[in-house]
């Protein structure tokens, strides 16, 4: 026909060196500019609401009076190992009066810092940049984490309670560890001594730095072992993936 001199190859070269042109300021600007890194601002006192300082405050104190309350109910429990039988797995048994009435003191109070500091972030998003946020935050994150794993080996999810033999009989102990070496037949227990020589177990083979073992040990956010509140959450997971060649 008529248009026969007009090659589709002809037109989409034509359209592709369009393309290629109109790209060249972009192009030049990103071979210049490689990163740009801008100073992050520090939560000032100075222009936080009334309302948000109060809010603040309000948080501040709660973490204040639940580590509190929790290094008393850590200190009345003692260490969750017998000293006099090291290594071996505590026998289901009655739990002391004082002992859970302090318990119940830490968790309310755990409880109520957990609502204060949802209050605070509410009130002032900035409050995420502050360092004692910050460690409340991850304190809690790992906690989660710790008692996630509990209660699949309570539960006997999956291969967790094999997975977790491997690892008591293979994991490197640190020189604090007084737990054994393999698994009780007890791990289903809800038991308050039997779940406190779990968690201990766990701290030993999920954190690797002995510093972090350590510290865990004597965090009472930890070691009370609070499942996350049931309820509708509203949260996005952000996933990056690659491929490996």
């Amino acid at each position: 026909g008529t248009q026969a001199s007009n090659s589709y190859l002809l037109h989409v070269m034509r359209a592709a060196k369009l393309v290629l042109e109109e790209c060249e300021p972009y192009v030049a600007l990103r071979h210049w500019l490689q990163r740009a890194e801008l100073p992050v601002p520090s939560v000032r006192a100075e222009v936080i609401v009334p309302a948000a300082q109060r809010a603040l405050a309000e948080a501040t104190r709660a973490v204040g009076e639940a580590d509190g309350a929790g290094a008393a109910w850590l200190q009345a429990r003692g260490p969750p190992w017998n000293e006099d039988a090291t290594g071996v797995w505590p026998e289901p048994g009655t739990v002391d009066k004082a002992v859970a009435r302090a318990r119940d003191v830490a968790e309310a109070r755990y409880r109520t810092a957990f609502d204060r500091c949802r209050l605070a972030l509410k009130a002032n998003p900035e409050v995420l940049r502050a360092d004692w946020f910050k460690s409340f935050w991850s304190r809690n994150y790992d906690a989660l984490t710790v008692i996630s794993v509990l209660r699949n080996l309570q539960q006997d999810v999956d291969q967790t309670r094999y997975w977790f033999d491997a690892q008591l009989r293979a994991a490197k102990k640190c020189k604090e560890y007084r737990g054994p070496d393999k698994v009780s037949t007890n791990l289903g227990s809800r038991d308050p001594a039997t779940e406190a020589c779990l968690i201990d177990c766990l701290i030993e083979v999920l954190f690797h730095s002995e510093e972090d073992r350590a510290t865990y040990r004597a965090d009472p956010l930890m070691q009370l072992a609070l499942d996350e509140p049931e309820g509708h959450f509203d949260f996005t997971v952000v996933s990056a993936m690659g491929v490996i060649t």
